[in-house]
């Protein structure tokens, strides 16, 4: 604590601005070699520094603007031509911008004279030049009766620490022309002696979807660049020529003057669309559109547009989003997942990006970046995201007057980090998982249930298989003490008949007896005949009219519902409905399901009726209703994994149904039970 105070007590204070004390202020006089780092190290990507040249054009009204590479075997006699045909400059607007590194008389226009609103501000993109050549002519006029304004540059004379940067001087001349013919005004930037091979591959892994060679990158950096741009104006032209054999991926796509054209992102399965804004009285607000494809919606059964809105006061606390910092902006998120080969001949590359005034913010969306979390989330849940990264691209649109705190960094790599870039960020993940949520109760989640259907459907065939071995090896063995236990019957009848002394009612007794097993015996072989006949039923899904179906069990059961004295109804309508199953296995299953229902108990006094509909939805649904006593809630815990039964029966019929249900890909299912009666239903794909 000492410490501290004393190193409080003598911090020295301000002193007072504008030299007051009489003596000189100290000036920054930088060195000629801070010029040298600055062109050398300032750009990373020589793509970024190309793009530069290209926005300077865009900024100075150009309508065209011509890159074309002459790549020779040595780097020394490989160049760049950089021309647009823009508002250009004279000397002294040379002097007044390139002149004076930091300065840009755009960073208080609004718009330029086509309307454009100028997307360059911090008068640093000349110094790109250094990064991609040694040397740099710059030729630039105003008018066609001008003459051309010539600077030369030479980026090795700045490598000096001796001299400061005013202390180099620049050759310039008004009688040079440019390297190209054809303009009557704009810029001319000639960069020579390269310092990389744009015919070759650069380093690094190649990222899916990107081009082989630098000058194929280049190219597909051009047409991110142009997606917002000629959507802004689209009298904007880029043309990209080279000579090189070698990188014939960034030739035109059937372009013979090379001109480069911007993707164009379309709806192939999802698109959705988001936008914050403030409303009139002063709240933040995020309108959200979620467009389907003709396919998705058939497939999914949901409208090809759906429109909400939310306001701030709708999110939880735990957002903690800070809309003030952060809005307006919108963006669109395209995801397809259902079109993977219509995907790839878009030229579209994955990610999404950011825009600011119609240019891009590298790296955001940019091979490798995952500003949005989308590969986060695929790893955390183990490859199964709701959103495939290699699938998805969109843009985020903002303005830097509406985010005038989103600026991006000196090298164009990213914006400043600040409280403005975190909510941002934290918006547009929201945003996204939103998107995603949709993606995964739309598709994923019906796609998994499938998944899972036809796994539980593969298991029961499999069990099946196994059990119909066991169950004819079982019906061999039952059948041998059946048939003895007949023997003995005929045995017991021949006693009675050949004993004429027999009491009276020791005979009638015996008689009865006999008669009782003899019916024991023959549910038994019944039941065994049935259940080897069971296991011939073809167990492939085939087109089923479930109104036939239901007929026929009801008939079959008719005389056990007469015989209960249970009103037996069928309600199914007149017109055919049709399901994909085991026509053997639904109509097993739906029989087990009337006769329990036509043996459940009822209260004394109340008349029975058994009801049989057919329900549509999502499936097919049989349902069978009852008035009878209901299911407690013991029962119902163990319907279908125990043996459980309320009349005396074994009990197993509907644990083993819903097997046989689960291998024609359907489920039997207790719908509702109490006092007044239950319903099943025996469930079906359409």
């Amino acid at each position: 604590m000492d410490a501290v105070a004393t190193l409080e007590s003598t911090k020295p204070s301000m002193p007072a601005r504008g030299g007051s004390s009489g003596r000189e202020p100290l000036r920054f006089r930088p060195a000629a070699r801070l010029q040298y780092l600055l062109s050398e190290q300032l750009v990373s990507d020589p793509n970024v520094a190309v793009l530069e040249f290209i926005k300077n054009g865009y900024d100075a009204d150009a309508t065209d603007v011509f890159v074309e590479f002459d790549l020779a075997a040595s780097l020394s006699d490989s160049s760049i031509i950089i021309a647009d045909n823009g508002a250009g400059m004279n000397h002294k607007g040379f002097v007044r911008n390139w002149m004076s590194p930091g300065y840009s008389g755009k960073v208080d226009a609004r718009v330029t004279s086509r309307s454009r609103i100028p997307v360059g501000e911090k008068g640093l993109g000349r110094l790109a030049a250094g990064r991609l050549g040694a040397t740099l002519d710059v030729y630039s006029r105003t008018a066609s009766n001008q003459p051309w304004f010539h600077a030369f540059f030479r980026w090795e004379d700045f490598n000096n620490q001796e001299k400061l940067l005013d202390e180099i001087e620049i050759d310039w001349d008004l009688e040079s022309t440019p390297p190209v013919e054809g303009l009557g005004s704009g810029t001319v930037i000639y960069i020579r002696e390269l310092t990389l091979r744009w015919d070759r591959r650069p380093p690094g892994r190649k990222a899916k979807g990107q081009a082989s060679t630098r000058l194929g990158r280049l190219r597909q950096d051009m047409e991110v660049l142009l997606l917002p741009l000629t959507a802004a104006d689209p009298d904007f032209t880029i043309r990209l020529k080279h000579n090189s054999e070698l990188a014939e991926d960034a030739s035109g796509y059937g372009d013979d003057d090379g001109t480069v054209s911007p993707p164009s992102p379309k709806l192939l399965d999802y698109e959705y669309r988001f936008e914050v804004k403030r409303t009139s009285k002063g709240k933040w607000q995020i309108a959200r559109t979620i467009y389907r494809s003709p396919a998705v919606a058939e497939k999914t059964g949901i409208q090809r547009k759906t429109v909400t809105t939310v306001s701030t006061d709708d999110l939880t606390d735990e957002d903690d989003l800070d809309f003030d910092v952060s809005g307006p902006f919108s963006g669109s998120f395209f995801y397809a997942p259902e079109s993977a080969k219509a995907f790839k001949h878009l030229r579209i590359p994955t990610g999404v990006r950011i825009y600011r005034d119609s240019v891009r913010v590298d790296p955001y969306g940019g091979p490798g970046d995952d500003w949005l979390g989308s590969s986060e989330r695929k790893a955390v849940r183990q490859g199964h995201a709701a959103i495939a990264p290699n699938q998805l691209y969109g843009a985020v649109r903002v303005g830097r007057r509406a985010n005038p705190e989103l600026k991006p960094l000196a090298d164009r790599e990213g914006f400043i980090e600040n409280p403005a870039l975190d909510a941002f960020v934290a918006i547009c993940r929201m945003e996204f998982e939103v998107f995603g949520k949709y993606i995964e109760r739309e598709l994923l989640r019906p796609r998994w249930d499938e998944k899972q259907a036809q796994k539980r459907s593969e298991e029961a065939f499999n069990s099946r298989q196994w059990a119909v071995a066991m169950t004819r090896a079982t019906a061999h063995v039952v059948r041998q003490p059946v048939t003895s236990a007949g023997a003995e019957l005929r045995t017991l009848r021949k006693v009675i008949v050949d004993n004429p002394d027999l009491p009276t009612s020791l005979r009638a007794e015996l008689e009865d007896l006999a008669d009782r097993t003899k019916k024991h015996l023959s549910r038994i072989d019944a039941a065994i005949e049935k259940m080897l006949g069971f296991l011939d039923v073809d167990p492939e899904p085939k087109d089923v009219d479930l109104v036939s179906l239901i007929e026929e069990v009801v008939h079959s059961v008719a005389p056990d519902a007469a015989s209960a004295n249970i009103e037996l109804d069928a309600d199914t309508g007149e017109d055919a409905v049709m399901a994909t199953a085991p026509a053997g296995l639904v109509e097993h299953a739906l029989e087990e399901l009337l006769e329990n229902a036509i043996q459940a108990p009822r209260p004394k006094g109340r008349s029975g009726w058994v009801r049989v509909r057919i329900a549509q939805g999502d499936g097919v649904r049989i349902q069978v209703t009852d008035n009878a006593t209901g299911l407690d809630d013991k029962i119902q815990g163990k319907l279908f994994t125990q043996t459980v039964s309320k009349t005396g029966r074994i009990g197993v019929g509907l644990m083993f149904n819903r097997q046989l249900m689960t291998i024609a890909r359907g489920d039997i299912r207790l719908e509702s039970t109490g006092s007044d009666g239950s319903c099943f239903s025996v469930v079906l794909p359409r």
